[in-house]
């Protein structure tokens, strides 16, 4: 049997029975949230992409304006933009950004000043983050950035009884506490969630 949940998402599970139980093995390559991270110091953003690929989000990389120009065309859900970039400062590329799209902007800075915090939040960034926090935080504000934009495009959350799943976040969160989980996982469940109660019997290549 097959049911309207095959098309909701592009996973592919090798599905077995036992009893009345139907127990499901994913292969998703259904992706998250894309972040563009602007930033020119190497280490900085191979650190910044591997927590947040680590919490289910895609990433990109741009070392200076004009590649996170080309990378803008990607459309991502969201830009981390360091200040001080080769060529354009990020405080030019903000304004860019901004004269043709809403897309979340969170500037990352060792530039800790009051006055650059607020000509970053002036030219309409959604945060300013100064690069002493942890990478645990950045990934958190982001989220939080992706929460609220999401909000505001009617985008919310997905809720079955205690369990929550927060669509523009790309968060899981049961009795209001966060359960990190992997794209995978996260896809799943979102597709579990949207076909509450129904048997979803999906197969993968090869599965009759």
């Amino acid at each position: 049997m097959r049911t309207d949940c095959e098309k909701t998402a592009k996973i592919g599970v090798a599905a077995e029975t036992v009893g009345d139980t139907v127990l499901v093995r994913a292969v998703s390559d259904a992706a998250g949230p894309l972040v563009l991270v602007v930033e020119d110091e190497p280490e900085i953003a191979a650190l910044m992409r591997d927590f947040l690929e680590a919490d289910g989000f895609r990433v990109r990389l741009a070392a200076d304006a004009d590649e996170a120009a080309a990378a803008l065309r990607m459309m991502p859900d969201c830009v981390l933009l360091d200040v001080m970039l080769p060529g354009a400062s990020g405080f030019e590329l903000c304004r860019e950004i901004r004269a043709a799209s809403e897309v979340p902007v969170l500037f990352l800075s060792a530039r800790d000043g009051d006055a650059d915090k607020l000509r970053g939040l002036g030219l309409g960034a959604d945060d300013y983050i100064v690069k002493s926090a942890t990478p645990a935080e950045i990934v958190a504000r982001v989220k939080a950035v992706l929460r609220r934009s999401g909000a505001s495009r009617g985008l919310g959350r997905l809720r079955f009884g205690r369990l929550e799943v927060d669509l523009a976040a790309h968060e899981v969160l049961v009795a209001g506490r966060p359960v990190r989980t992997t794209a995978r996982e996260f896809e799943l469940l979102q597709l579990l969630v949207e076909h509450p109660r129904q048997v979803c019997c999906l197969s993968g290549q090869g599965t009759p």
